[in-house]
């Protein structure tokens, strides 16, 4: 089995998560008119995945055109979606927009965060042989990055009159 079929089954799966995710969030909004149900998020869905995969093989064509020349496959992904959901810049982009709008970014964290403790629970015993550091360092870093992007949304807001 080829790492791309590995890949493509992990995100296939990571939809159906989102899916339902993205129902039960719809649905704690208490207003019936923004519940999403998982067939009408497939789309939407759908189109991340191509987006993903369309990435996913322009990043190893890249390692293999230019090896010395590495960029992360997360920055092929935004470049990406950025073009199609660009209005005026291709035909499709209403269409994407109207179709990708229908998922909520906080549930498609479920998944995420799922695969996370997978991988920290696989990874238990160096977990607990890098002990406290490795947590206060998370810790540290979470804080700075949320006291950080306040102080950088504080600043912009004064800056433009918002606030």
């Amino acid at each position: 089995m080829t790492r791309m079929w590995m890949l493509t089954k992990g995100w296939i799966v990571s939809g159906v998560v989102a899916a339902f995710c993205n129902y039960v969030y719809t649905l704690r909004l208490n207003d019936p008119a923004r519940v999403v149900r998982p067939h009408e998020a497939a789309p939407g869905l759908l189109i991340f995945l191509g987006i993903i995969v369309l990435a996913q093989l322009i990043y190893q064509a890249m390692k293999k055109a230019a090896p010395r020349v590495r960029f992360p496959a997360v920055l092929y992904i935004t470049f990406i979606g950025i073009l199609v959901t660009w209005p005026g810049l291709l035909p499709c982009a209403d269409f994407v927009n109207k179709t990708v709008g229908k998922i909520y970014l906080l549930p498609l964290c479920t998944p995420i965060l799922a695969y996370s403790g997978v991988a920290a629970g696989k990874d238990l015993k160096t977990f607990r042989e890098q002990g406290v550091a490795i947590v206060l360092t998370t810790l540290i870093a979470l804080v700075g990055t949320f006291v950080g992007s306040a102080v950088i949304a504080q600043l912009v807001m004064k800056w433009t009159g918002v606030f």
